[in-house]
C-alpha cells in the first residue's frame, strides 16, 4: 500500500479498506466495499496503479479483478472464513488458581527446591 500511494493518494484511498479475495492463475481478485469505490477504482484506472504496485515491490505481474463487496463469492466459490485464533494467556490476565512456578515442578516433575535467594 505504501509503494501504491506514492503513485497516487486516490487510488490509495479506494484500495484503503480493500480486501484481498484470491490469486488464481496470475488474477489477483480484490474485494471493494462499495459501488461508490468500485466505480471510482475502475474508471479511474486505479486497478492498473495497484498492478504496477504489486509489480514494484513483489516483482509479480498479475492482473487485478475488482470485485464488489469484500465479502463473498469470488470466481464461483464461496472465499472461507479465515479462523479466529485462541487467546493466549497474558501477563496482564488475572491470576490463575493452577499450580505454578516451584511448586508446579516439585508437583509434575518431582523437583526439590534446595534454597531461596535473599534479595537485598
Amino acid at each position: 500500500m505504501d509503494a501504491l500511494s506514492k503513485y497516487s493518494r486516490v487510488a490509495w484511498m479506494g484500495f484503503t479498506e480493500s480486501t484481498p479475495l484470491s490469486f488464481d492463475n496470475g488474477v489477483l481478485a480484490v474485494g471493494v466495499k462499495d459501488s461508490g469505490h468500485y466505480n471510482n477504482v475502475k474508471s479511474g484506472g486505479h486497478d492498473e496503479r495497484l498492478r504496477q504496485a504489486i509489480l514494484d515491490v513483489l516483482k509479480i505481474d498479475t492482473e487485478i479483478d475488482i470485485v464488489l463487496g469484500a465479502k463473498g463469492i469470488v470466481g464461483g466459490a464461496i472465499v472461507p472464513p479465515v479462523p479466529e485464533e485462541e487467546d493466549a494467556p497474558s501477563m496482564d490476565d488475572s491470576a490463575s488458581s493452577e499450580v505454578t512456578g516451584a511448586d508446579l515442578i516439585a508437583k509434575e516433575l518431582g523437583g526439590v527446591s534446595i534454597g531461596e535467594i535473599e534479595n537485598g
